[in-house]
């Protein structure tokens, strides 16, 4: 996907940070999906060795830990960016696979808006109510 349409299909829905921590989120999520695998096949056939493939197979099983632990990081650095675009707490593992179809459903469902939208959503909503008189 071109950088371009990337931002055009992701900036209005969660922001420029937001979709700066989706884009760095994928390149990580990527990495960690081609890699892990990779490592912990490679871990299971050290053990089997013994003696200093115990000891290879731990480190890279710290590698593997490692690479897990970015991925979580990853995911919480988008829910702060989705949570400061939306001004509502969301947590990383409240966020829903991010396609734009899916995202909408799970914004609507939630009731999510830009925090702007939603003050002019709130807005039009009292202008079109009638004055109460004390």
């Amino acid at each position: 996907m071109a950088s371009a349409s990337f931002d055009a299909i992701w900036i209005p829905r969660i922001g420029e940070r937001g979709a700066y921590e989706l884009r760095r989120g994928r390149k990580i999520s990527l990495t960690v999906a081609t890699v892990v695998p990779l490592l912990a096949v490679a871990a299971g056939v050290l053990f089997a060795v013994g003696g200093v493939g115990n000891l290879l197979g731990a480190m890279l099983m710290v590698v593997v830990a490692g690479c897990c632990a970015m991925f979580v990081r990853a995911q919480m650095r988008l829910a702060a960016a989705m949570s400061e675009w939306f001004g509502v707490k969301i947590r990383g593992g409240q966020i829903p696979k991010m396609n734009p179809q899916r995202f909408d459903v799970w914004c609507e469902a939630r009731g999510l808006h830009h925090q702007t939208k939603q003050v002019a959503d709130q807005e039009a909503e009292s202008s079109d109510m009638p004055a109460r008189r004390s």
